[in-house]
């Protein structure tokens, strides 16, 4: 089994490949170091992480701009195929997590064309307070509305995929899988095939959730209503319509 768990930043994906991998699912090797935003970790397989990277550092694309068109090169395709090759020889069940994987779907799709894909995410208020509350991302303070846009771009590139491929795919609320970790886990367990026993309250720890909003979001609450409070809504509305694991408020 390969799962590539995927979603916008800040939307659970370090979370939910912990307990994934406290499940028995490995995530990765060669992890990414935990750091002031994920203090627990990032669980994310760093090789694949750095794949992501290179790509959009020589294509000259930014992980919050939508990407368009990447140029990826015949070494690199042969790298991700030999991640991919080498992984299912040694493993039974593995994946890997990164959310800028959510701009390369149809090329994993491609090279691994078993593989089920997870997709989380959160209402995006809380996303893009997460975004401004991070340290190494105050040039956002500057660009208030790129954290929604890139909010808007990752749902968009999650949902046009899962239209595409709807039989490959289950999308999930974090929050509602924090709230109701048993009926959640359940849905997913099933629907990947795979047991999810271990108890969610190993991982999850809700004191790590901020309980309130940053004094900058605040700040930016109506410039960000107004440019892009339609879209951000519309869009949350259709991800729940779409999902097995709906917000605890649905």
């Amino acid at each position: 089994m390969i799962i590539c768990l995927a979603g916008m930043h800040r939307s659970g994906t370090s979370l939910f490949s912990s307990y994934l991998r406290h499940c028995g699912i490995n995530m990765g090797e060669a992890m990414a170091a935990a750091g002031a935003g994920n203090k627990h970790g990032h669980f994310e397989d760093k090789t694949f992480l750095e794949l992501h990277k290179e790509i959009l550092r020589k294509n000259g694309r930014h992980m919050y701009r939508d990407p368009g068109l990447l140029l990826i090169t015949d070494e690199q395709k042969q790298y991700a195929n030999d991640l991919v090759n080498d992984n299912n020889q040694k493993l039974d069940a593995w994946g890997w997590k990164d959310p800028r994987t959510t701009l390369f779907l149809d090329f994993w799709n491609e090279i691994a064309p078993d593989t089920k894909f997870l997709f989380l995410y959160r209402d995006p208020l809380t996303v893009i307070d997460s975004l401004f509350r991070r340290k190494g991302e105050r040039y956002l303070f500057f660009k208030p509305l790129m954290a929604a846009d890139a909010w808007l771009l990752y749902n968009r590139k999650m949902l046009e995929f899962y239209n595409k491929h709807p039989e490959k795919c289950l999308i999930a609320n974090i929050n509602g899988i924090n709230n109701c970790p048993d009926e959640s886990l359940q849905k997913i367990s099933k629907w990947l095939d795979y047991p999810l026993d271990k108890p969610y309250s190993d991982i999850y720890h809700p004191k790590d959730i901020a309980s309130s909003l940053s004094t900058v979001t605040k700040m930016y609450l109506p410039l960000i209503n107004a440019f892009r409070g339609a879209e951000l809504k519309k869009m949350y509305e259709e991800l729940e319509n779409l999902s097995s694991v709906q917000s605890p408020t649905s």
